[in-house]
């Protein structure tokens, strides 16, 4: 998002109500609630990493493995 800036989580949820956080990720629901997309944002310098952008059923594969630590930042 060009021109925007979100100096910390809170703030960013102002403006895209649907995103999540599960650190150190920032997910947005996308697509109607049928896409992901996970992010990894420093908002001190103001920089965001697309790490995956899945299908919700890729998710929530996706979600499992993250719970058992498979997934690191």
């Amino acid at each position: 998002m060009t021109g925007a800036f979100f100096p910390d989580y809170v703030h960013l949820r102002r403006t895209f109500r649907h995103a999540d956080y599960a650190a150190p990720f920032t997910i947005f629901n996308v697509g109607g609630n049928n896409y992901r997309i996970i992010s990894r944002i420093v908002y001190s310098r103001d920089i965001t990493q697309i790490r995956w952008v899945l299908t919700h059923s890729e998710y929530d594969k996706w979600t499992r493995r993250f719970l058992k630590e498979e997934i690191r930042s």
